[in-house]
């Protein structure tokens, strides 16, 4: 079970203030949203929303699990940007050996795009 997704799902619907609204924003039907939050609540136990057919309001847990739900999906998206950050960079030790560059020659403005984009790359 996608636990987080659920999380994020649930406070998705808080800050829109309904399953339809939600549902668009995600591109899912309302019927997957409303089917998620059934899991989310039934894997809990505790009844998270006050639905009516016109209104929808969060319970006393609900509000809780909004609250430290909220801190929570939000270290959880910074840990894996974080993650993936780390895990993107090029590092190392690049040895080349090319024939002199020329003013005149095809190979100087492979070179001179080369070492451009080597000064991007501050780890190599």
């Amino acid at each position: 079970m996608d636990r987080i997704g659920d999380l994020r799902l649930f406070l998705r619907v808080l800050d829109s203030g309904s399953i339809t609204a939600a549902a668009h924003s995600l591109n899912l039907s309302v019927a997957v949203v409303s089917l998620r939050l059934k899991r989310l609540e039934r894997e809990i136990g505790l009844r998270l929303l006050h639905r009516t057919t016109r209104r929808l309001s969060p319970t006393v847990e609900g509000t809780a699990l909004a609250q430290r739900g909220r801190a929570l999906a939000d270290e959880f998206e910074a840990l894996t940007q974080g993650l993936r950050s780390s895990g993107t960079g090029v590092a190392g030790t690049l040895r080349i050996t090319t024939a002199p560059c020329s003013d005149n020659s095809t190979s100087h403005l492979w070179c001179r795009n080369f070492s451009r984009g080597i000064r991007r790359s501050v780890s190599v």
